[in-house]
Formats: C-alpha cells, structure tokens, sequence
C-alpha cells in the first residue's frame, strides 16, 4: 500500500510539473506577443508624386474605341502596415493605374486602383482617387488627296499636270481627330525638270491650315504622281495655199496675223517643229484680194497656249494688165561688137512693138524709157546676120514678154 502511495504522489508531482511547463510557455507568448507589439507597430506612411498608369488600352482598341484625351497625374499615397515592411517599401512597390479595358464613347471620370507589391499593407488615403479621360470611337473615313509641287522649271517649260493615281486614301482613327482631318498632303520637287516624271509621294493628314492631325492611320501611305511637263517655244505660222487664182490675176503678197504663236508639248517634238501651216486656203478662180479666218493645222501632241486657234490670213490679189511699146530699129542697141566690124541698125527702118504683161502695181506706170531693147553681137561674124531683139530689166517679175518681131536682120561689115 506504501508503495501505491508512493507512485500516486510521484504521478501528482510530474502533473504538477507539466502545468508550470504549459503555463511558462503561455506567459512567455503572451509576453513575446506584447513585446513584439510595442517593438514593431503599425505605421503609416505617405508617399509623394506616385505616377499614375493607364491599362487596357489594347482591349479597348479591340472594341473599336481610342483613348484620345487623359489627365497626366502624379498623386500621394498613405499605405499603412507593420513598421518593418512599411520601411521596406519604396515607390518602386506602389503601381496606381485605371483601367480603360471596358470603357464606352465620351468623357467620363476613372477611379484610380493602387497595386501594393508588398503583403500586409493597405491603402489608407489617396490625394485623388479619379482621373478624367475622353473616349472616342475610331471611324473610317475617305479623305481626298492634294500633291502640290514644290520649286519651279526652267523658263521656257510649262507645268502642265498633276495627276494622281487615286482621288481618295481611307483614313482610320478616333473621330474627333478624323473630322479635323482635310486633306491628306505630300510634296513632290519639279525644279529644274524638264521632263515628264513619275514618283510615289508620302502623305501626311493635315487640316486646314496644313497642321499635322496625329493619331491618324493611313490605309496608303503613298500615292503614284505623274507630272506632265512641256517645253514652251514661239513657233512661225505660214500660210498654205492651194490652187490658182483666176489667169488674168496674180497673187501678190500673203500675210499672217499672228506672225508667231506659242506652242507647248513634248521637248523632242517641240525642238522639230521649224513651223505650223494654217488649213489650206482655196484661190481657185479667185480676182480679189481676200481675208480669212484660218484654223491651224497643228501636228499630233503639240497644243497651243491660248483660247484661240485660228489665225487671220490676208491675201493680196492684183490683176494682171499688159501693156504695149513702140520702137524703132534705131532705138534698139547692139553690144560687144567686135572692133573691127560694124552694123548697119541705124539704116533700117520700121518699128518694134514689146508687149508687156505683168501685175498692175509692177507696170501701170511704167514708160518706153523704162525698158531698153538691145542685140547681143558678141558671136557676130562678117556677113548678113539675124540678130535677136532682148529685153534689158532687173527689179521686176513680168508675167508675159513680146517683142515683135523677135529678131532684125543686119548686114555686117567691116570698118
């Protein structure tokens, strides 16, 4: 029985002495626990200029919207959480974004989100907590297009054309930045050329006072231009004439008024070109003088520069009138005449007529002694000869001459 005793207040004591072991490790938590709290509090903190991001762009562009206006914010954040991880964190932790991702068309106010890399802190205050943005939605547009020229060619070319392959190039954006959009502008360089060319033109959208609209897609970036470029020259113009006028007419002069014109087209051809004639004019039969509108007979690819395309012809007319002279043997002079030998023209008798028929303007009012009748001797032998009667002029065109008759015969003698 003592020794049942005696095992009793053994298993008491050893109960006794796990208690104080519990209840050791209780107080010595509960003091760690306490410690730990006053050691390592919670704090606050408050971190300055944090930027703020914008997500979701690519998934609204998926809806067929833009984010064409947003606030640029740098805003203050108060995180609060235990002394240690608060002092353990830095801006580089913090991320305040908004998320556009499943906006809609318009201006509208986003709430601002903060991102904390670190555990077991949270936000306490922002020093705004909404950002303004303007959401539009992106149209597709046909924009005309305007290529202009820049520099000039060499003094005698002309800037003819500038063609463009297309009219129209489809746009694609936000509408608010679409709708500013007038043209779609480029540039092509002509100095000094004096050729025909043809380039591929990078175009920017600009608006009404040339001003770049950003934001903007272009569905063509380039555009095929052709210039047309021809030489300029002044070239003669001469009348054509076909026909005769009546037999007893004559067509004395043939005037062309303008003189010159101006002409354009390809180098090559220009430089070939000496003249342009007019359509042919008929005179058939025709007894007065006459002034016409002509039309010019241009070649092919060569144009005039001007409204007007025809040119006025004068033509003068003049009737042919004859006239008849009287002579005598002696009136008709013998030259080259060898020195040894002599004639007897002096001795002869008779008369001579020389019948003259020429324009009116040349022979109304010529005389006798405007003409002289002589005989060449120069091959004249001893003996009777015919010598044929010649006319001496210079200066004027005669239609007609007559002498009757055409010879004299002459005794030839020596002296």
């Amino acid at each position: 029985m003592l020794k049942n005793l005696k095992n009793k207040t053994i298993k008491n004591e050893n109960l006794k002495l796990t208690y104080y072991k519990v209840l050791s490790v209780l107080f010595a938590l509960i003091f760690w626990v306490f410690v730990i709290d006053k050691v390592n509090p919670e704090i606050e903190k408050t971190y300055k200029d944090i930027p703020v991001e914008v997500v979701g762009i690519e998934k609204l562009r998926l809806n067929n919207y833009e984010l064409i206006e947003k606030e640029e914010k740098n805003i203050d954040i108060t995180l609060k959480g235990k002394r240690t991880i608060i002092l353990d964190t830095d801006v580089d932790d913090i991320k305040l974004f908004y998320n556009v991702a499943k906006l809609k068309e318009g201006k509208q106010d986003i709430k601002i989100e903060a991102d904390i890399k670190m555990n077991g802190v949270y936000v306490t205050d922002m020093s705004e907590n909404k950002i303004d943005v303007q959401i539009d939605k992106i149209v597709r547009e046909p924009i005309p297009l305007r290529v202009l020229p820049v520099g000039k060619v060499p003094e005698d070319y002309i800037l003819e054309e500038v063609k463009l392959s297309v009219e129209n190039i489809f746009i694609k954006g936000p509408k608010t930045y679409v709708d500013q959009v007038a043209f779609l502008s480029g540039n092509i360089n002509i100095k000094n050329e004096t050729k025909n060319l043809t380039k591929d033109i990078l175009l920017v959208p600009v608006d009404e006072q040339s001003e770049v609209i950003p934001k903007i897609e272009l569905e063509d970036d380039y555009v095929s231009v052709d210039v047309l470029i021809n030489k300029v020259k002044d070239i003669d113009i001469e009348a054509v004439i076909k026909n005769s006028v009546d037999e007893n007419y004559e067509v004395v002069n043939i005037d062309v008024t303008p003189k010159k014109m101006k002409v354009k087209g390809d180098r090559e051809k220009i430089n070939s070109i000496k003249f342009i004639e007019t359509t042919p004019i008929d005179m058939k039969g025709v007894t007065k003088s006459l002034s016409v509108s002509s039309e010019l007979n241009l070649p092919d690819d060569i144009y005039l520069i001007g409204e007007s395309k025809r040119v006025k012809v004068n033509v003068e007319v003049q009737k042919i009138i004859t006239k008849e002279f009287t002579y005598e043997p002696k009136d008709v002079k013998i030259i080259n005449v060898p020195l040894n030998l002599r004639s007897n023209i002096k001795d002869l008798s008779g008369i001579i007529i020389l019948k003259i028929s020429a324009r009116e303007d040349i022979l109304k009012d010529k005389t006798k002694e405007d003409f002289s009748l002589y005989i060449d001797a120069s091959e004249f032998k001893k003996g009777k000869i015919s010598g044929d009667i010649l006319l001496n002029y210079s200066g004027s065109t005669y239609k007609h001459i007559e002498i009757s008759p055409s010879s004299l015969k002459l005794e030839i003698t020596e002296n």
